[in-house]
Formats: structure tokens, sequence, C-alpha cells
């Protein structure tokens, strides 16, 4: 479903502002609300990762971004966040289905490279695999290892350097082209493309303000999960 881009910002980063403050509100939701938005968000960005590398004729399967990079997200958020039998079983339902995209996909990547007697189709597979990976590693200090003041500060800077960049560098044919071609799937589209363009600033500096917040000796702000500022010391009676 296609809407306008301003409509799309609106949607995007003041949907992850609004998660945000729900889950700074409830600590005992163990940051979910992020997460599902953030994985929404990813999603979206991780297909539009897939399409691009389409149209640069490498061999791509949107699936297999979109799965890798949902399992590396909630991987992180599994391990470092919340041990619950709810997390994991969310873990598990990503896992399985990833693996099976996985299966499909390197059958389908095989019999590329066997019908066009070329090795490229093994490239685009591991730029699908290793862009879908990266991208859902990224998301993860968004929802969890840095304070909600660094998790505003990621997305609003983001949502800053995205709109000064559509100014600079409006969206081009093909980009509109390309939306047209995805414009009937269930998820929303902004007019233009461009859904990894918005996301990616944010993840970044999420990215690096868990550096700051690690350098600063923050710890991490939610319950039970491991901090990044500090390394575990265990108190040993005398």
């Amino acid at each position: 479903m296609i809407i306008s881009s301003a409509l799309f910002d609106v949607i995007l980063f003041g949907g992850l502002l609004i998660v945000v403050g729900i889950d700074a509100a409830m600590p005992g939701w163990v940051g979910a609300a992020t997460l599902v938005a953030v994985a929404a968000a990813v999603y979206v960005a991780a297909t539009e990762l897939s399409h691009r590398l389409g149209h640069k004729k490498q061999w791509t399967q949107e699936a297999l971004s979109s799965g890798l990079a949902l399992s590396s997200l909630f991987f992180i958020y599994w391990w470092w966040a919340n041990h619950s039998d709810l997390a994991l079983l969310a873990l598990s339902i990503v896992l399985m289905m990833t693996a099976l995209m996985l299966t499909i996909a390197i059958i389908s990547c095989v019999n590329a490279m066997w019908n066009q007697k070329s090795a490229a189709p093994f490239a685009g597979f591991l730029m699908t695999a290793i862009g879908g990976i990266i991208l859902g590693a990224l998301a993860g200090p968004l929802t969890l290892g840095i304070g909600v003041i660094y998790k505003v500060i990621a997305i609003v800077i983001g949502g800053v350097i995205w709109k000064a960049r559509e100014r600079l560098s409006p969206a081009q044919d093909e980009t509109k082209v390309e939306t047209a071609e995805v414009s009937e799937r269930w998820v929303l589209l902004p007019k233009g493309g461009r859904s990894l363009d918005r996301l990616v600033p944010v993840l970044v500096f999420g990215v690096l303000l868990m550096i700051a917040a690690r350098q600063l000796g923050q710890s991490s702000p939610l319950p039970g999960t491991r901090s990044y500022a500090a390394p575990v010391v265990n108190n040993v009676a005398p």
C-alpha cells in the first residue's frame, strides 16, 4: 500500500517515539513495544534492500533479506534483554520461518548458477544475506542497551538527516517505478520509496549512542538486560 512520503515519515518516526515512551512508562514490558515497531520498520527496509539489489541485476530474494534481518534483531533482543518463554517462542517462530526461506533461497540460487553457468548469483545471495543480517544487528541498540533519552535523540537526529537529504535529493523516477512494483503488498510503503534511507540513520545513531553510553559508564535501563556499560562483577563474601 503506497502512502504519501510525509505520512510515512509521521508513522515511522512518530511511531518509534511513541513506543519508546510506552516502554519507558511500562518497564515490565522489557522493550517489547519498541521491538515490534522496529521489527516492522526493519522488515520494510530489508524488503527494499532486496529490490535495490534486483534493480542492479543481482540475484536476490526479499524473503531471505527480511527473514535474516528479523532473526538477527529477535536474537539480540532475546539474548540481551528478555529470556522469557514468550520471547523465546517469538524467536523460535522467526528462526523457523527464516530457515525455510533460507533453504528455498539456497535451492533457487544454486539453480540460477546452474542455468547461467556462472557464480554471479552467489554474489547476490551473499549481499542479500549479509545485508539483512547487518540491518537486523544495527537495529539491536534501538530496542535495548541505551537509555530512553538516547533512543529519542537517535530517532530525532535520524529524522532530521532524512528530511535534509529528501530536500537535497528528491526521489528519482526509477525509485517511483521500484515502489510501484511492490504497491500491492500489504505493508505501508512511502511514495517514492527510500524507506531504507529513512531507517539507516536512526539505526546508526543508535549504535553510536550505545557506544557513547558505554564510555560514560551507563548501565542498561531494561530489567534483566546485560549491561553494555561495564562487566558484571560477582560479589564474593569474605
